[in-house]
């Protein structure tokens, strides 16, 4: 997850020179800071699967959670939150159903706020257009 992670984040700020990427590394990180500074964000890049905790020296990072993302998603549509997101992940099904499938249920589910991007961490390989973010932009990364 760190090496995808880093790749995007360098593809964003070769892409996007001056573009503030705020990271956070878990479950719980990312659901606060989406909750309370969602405004502060043009768009926010969320894994579907993520630590319950942050991890440190002291910390493991708790159990991982295969649907994180999924359940930050339902929390920001009964918050009324409507920022932007873009679903990132390396995994070819979720919740038992191949990806298609499961970037349709999200469409369907969270149609004011979910975007699917795929992007590879080979920099010259993002699908998507990009050209519509601006370089003093703030992006939220819940990885």
């Amino acid at each position: 997850m760190e090496e995808k992670a880093n790749a995007i984040i360098a593809y964003l700020k070769e892409a996007f020179p001056g573009i503030e990427v705020v990271r956070r590394e878990s479950y719980n990180s990312s659901q606060k800071e989406i909750y309370e500074h969602h405004k502060d964000y043009f768009v926010i890049l969320l894994d579907m699967s993520m630590h319950t905790f942050d991890r440190s020296k002291e910390e493991s990072g708790g159990e991982p959670e295969p649907v994180a993302g999924r359940k930050i998603l339902n929390g920001m549509y009964l918050r009324d939150i409507g920022t932007k997101v873009i679903v990132v992940t390396m995994y070819g099904s979720h919740e038992g159903k191949k990806l298609l499938t499961f970037v349709n249920d999200l469409k369907e589910e969270y149609p004011d706020n979910y975007r699917f991007q795929s992007v590879s961490t080979n920099r010259k390989s993002c699908s998507g257009n990009t050209g519509t973010l601006q370089p003093t932009l703030k992006v939220l990364f819940g990885s």
